[in-house]
């Protein structure tokens, strides 16, 4: 049940830790070592389709649009725009533990990503690379 008290507590750090816990982000189809779409997800189908609908408007009104979907078994979770990931993203990026950066990470490359998500994405990549070097 989402009330408007737990609505109070996804600022940035809330939403950071949400994500980490409850988030993902998909890439589907892979060609030449790129994905040509990715989908960006929060694992809300415990909630109410219209708690569902409640935190997409949360997260629509900080700039991140975003709208339920029907998941399964008349289940819904919360989808965010691909073109609002990255800058989601970038916002969240200081409250996300180094462990979980992979999942800030989106397979696919575009000419509208920002500079911020650009180096944000570099960064991941380095560390993923120094990770499997140790």
């Amino acid at each position: 049940y989402i009330n408007g008290k737990v609505l109070d507590w996804l600022d940035l750090q809330g939403l950071a830790n949400f994500y980490m816990a409850d988030g993902y982000c998909t890439n589907v189809g892979k060609e030449s070592g790129l994905y040509k779409k990715c989908h960006v997800d929060f694992c809300t189908e415990c909630f109410t389709l219209e708690d569902n609908y409640k935190f997409s408007e949360l997260l629509t009104s900080k700039g991140y649009s975003s709208k339920p979907y029907k998941f399964r078994n008349n289940t819904y979770r919360v989808r965010m725009s691909v073109y609002d990931a990255p800058k989601f993203f970038v916002d969240i990026n200081q409250y996300v533990v180094p462990s979980l950066k992979y999942k800030l990470w989106m397979g696919i490359d575009r000419d509208w990503f920002s500079e911020e998500y650009r180096e944000l994405k570099s960064y991941i990549s380095a560390q993923s690379l120094a990770n499997k070097q140790v």
